[in-house]
């Protein structure tokens, strides 16, 4: 028995600089708050944010499904947001984190390019690192996220399901997207990549942003455009290099566009 809890402490250290958060936003059920926190200890992840829950997360009734994990209901933050500047705020609060994965248990609805997910099975882990600081956001259990809050997502993650029944409980969702998660972070290599900063994420977006509306092209495809780069960025896991030549070429372009006589000069090696 002694030599399991020091074998399982072993692998909860490596993930101790993964800073990870829950993320649950109008969360309906206390009992799946419980749940949820149960299966966060179950994988060595502690931070569970709520937004605007509609039961009280720390109930006598949500601390009987949390079983041994009450103590993260009890350092839970609980988040109280006005419905007249929810946008706001929710932008606001975003802007902490490195990377915000959305989930969906929607289908592909190639219409709506917020809601294109990448499956769980095709996530790439070799990017994420211990400094990384990741929200890990669940929408309601009956009509999950909104497209609102979709725009402040990254990318979107679903879990592959048969289609005769896709929707999963919240808190089994967690669980499946937490597990995957513990596996792939303790038997991969974080020191090879460096990945692409928020700030460097944020800094190319601006630079696509500003050749779009250099290029003569109607509103609705200017913003359809913007959105598809924003959702390719958000599933490449950019490095910090990567992000670093692409920003200079998109700089060099805008300049081209403003100064098409810079194009008739070569460029020395």
């Amino acid at each position: 028995m002694n030599e399991s809890k020091g074998h399982l402490k072993n692998i909860e250290n490596k993930l101790d600089g993964l800073d990870l958060s829950i993320v649950l936003i109008n969360v309906e059920s206390s009992g799946n708050v419980g749940s949820i926190a149960r299966v966060m200890k179950n994988f060595g992840f502690h931070k569970l944010i709520l937004i605007n829950p509609k039961d009280d997360p720390k109930s006598n009734y949500a601390h009987g499904f949390a079983m041994h994990a009450q103590d993260i209901l009890d350092i839970a933050e609980v988040i109280s947001i006005d419905n007249q500047d929810e946008y706001g705020a929710l932008e606001k609060f975003f802007e902490q984190f490195d990377l915000v994965i959305g989930t969906s248990a929607k289908g592909i609805i190639r219409k709506n390019l917020k809601r294109i997910p990448i499956f769980l099975n095709e996530l790439d882990f070799t990017l994420f690192n211990t400094k990384s600081k990741v929200a890990l956001v669940f929408g309601r259990e009956s009509t999950g996220l909104t497209n609102n809050e979709i725009k402040f997502m990254d990318f979107l993650l679903r879990i592959p399901t048969d289609y005769s029944y896709p929707t999963l409980n919240i808190s089994q969702a967690v669980g499946i997207i937490l597990y995957t998660f513990y596996i792939n972070m303790n038997k991969i290599s974080r020191k090879k990549i460096s990945p692409a900063s928020k700030a460097d994420r944020d800094l190319l977006l601006n630079q696509i942003s500003h050749t779009i509306d250099n290029i003569p092209m109607q509103d609705f495809r200017t913003e359809r455009t913007l959105q598809s780069f924003r959702n390719f960025l958000g599933r490449s896991f950019l490095s910090d290099k990567e992000a670093s030549y692409l920003q200079h070429f998109f700089q060099k372009v805008n300049l081209a566009i403003e100064n098409p006589s810079i194009l008739k000069k070569k460029i020395k090696k």
